[in-house]
């Protein structure tokens, strides 16, 4: 008699029971998921992911939407690219819209001279991930505004509460690290969508 179990994050384990066998004598396989994001399975029987560039795929464990702390960098660090002339309305303008269309929905993005930090959801659809409308948008600002963006960008998906608010603290606090203003209240290069406006 077989049983197929389905094994978070790792695929499927198939459980093996002879019918005239003491209980104890029960063999177990591991059938490897079918995510074409994992590469292979560790020692331990958790993902091993792929290298950076092919990471900005959603998990299968994730839902159908989840929020990702993003930052992306402009290829010339220390110059003020992003807060400077007309800049920061056409970045935060470009986000709005991208929430407006169901893109993505923003929830905070705050500019700094050389990169941008961020909060977003991504609804994910068949055929489209992270990876891809985040190009299509920096392309876009690239071409529009004149954004010399670096390659890539950096994500981690936030997990819990607990990590929200530490992410939210992180960017709220990222200019007074940085010595551009005492208090974050300060600091003008902030967009919210209009349900959520302040620091609250």
């Amino acid at each position: 008699m077989a049983f197929i179990i389905p094994y978070p994050f790792a695929g499927r384990l198939r459980i093996t029971v002879p019918e005239q066998s003491h209980p104890c004598q029960i063999s177990v396989s591991h059938s490897p998921t079918s995510d074409p994001y994992i590469r292979e399975m560790d020692q331990d029987g958790k993902p091993v992911r792929k290298v950076r560039g092919g990471i900005h795929h959603p998990p299968s464990w994730v839902g159908t939407s989840a929020t990702f702390f993003i930052s992306i960098n402009c290829a010339k660090r220390g110059l003020p690219q992003l807060t400077k002339g007309e800049t920061p309305d056409g970045i935060f303008q470009s986000f709005r819209f991208q929430n407006e269309r169901q893109a993505w929905h923003a929830s905070i993005v705050l500019l700094m001279p050389d990169h941008l930090h961020a909060l977003i959801a991504f609804d994910w659809e068949t055929g489209d991930g992270m990876k891809e409308i985040i190009g299509n948008w920096k392309r876009f600002t690239a071409r529009k505004l004149g954004i010399d963006w670096q390659r890539d960008f950096f994500d981690h998906r936030i997990r819990s509460d607990e990590d929200l608010a530490n992410k939210w603290i992180y960017i709220r606090e990222n200019p007074v690290r940085a010595g551009l203003v005492k208090s974050y209240e300060e600091w003008p290069y902030v967009w919210r969508p209009p349900d959520r406006q302040g620091w609250t």
